[in-house]
């Protein structure tokens, strides 16, 4: 997948789905405070997304927010579809804004770790 979107596409070439508090299982986070592509599951579908909610990046780095294997995000995430111009569909996905997250952080994860 490509990152940039293309400004130009008139309207009528472009489809949007956009699909509000999503269970999303997180195989793949990039834990940085950055707009990147996370790897998600949805419905037993495996896609990249990329992580658009500033509010939830900035809240993600200041807090140090971590992320296990199979954790949960509940999420709003927008797919845009457009048509290149070979007629294929070029399929994007954003993750818009995130509702819920688990609220541990990297110390927490270590001291639950040492623990053991």
């Amino acid at each position: 997948m490509r990152t940039l979107v293309v400004d130009d596409i008139d309207e009528n070439d472009r489809d949007n789905h956009i699909l509000s508090n999503a269970r999303h299982v997180v195989v793949s986070p990039v834990l940085d405070s950055t707009p990147a592509y996370w790897k998600v599951k949805l419905n037993d579908r495996t896609f990249s997304a990329i992580m658009t909610d500033e509010e939830f990046l900035n809240k993600m780095d200041k807090e140090k927010i971590a992320f296990a294997k199979n954790d949960i995000l509940i999420a709003d995430i927008e797919t845009i579809i457009t048509e290149k111009a070979n007629g294929v569909p070029d399929v994007k996905h954003y993750i818009r804004k995130v509702h819920q997250y688990p609220k541990y952080t990297e110390s927490k994860k270590v001291q639950q770790k040492d623990l053991f």
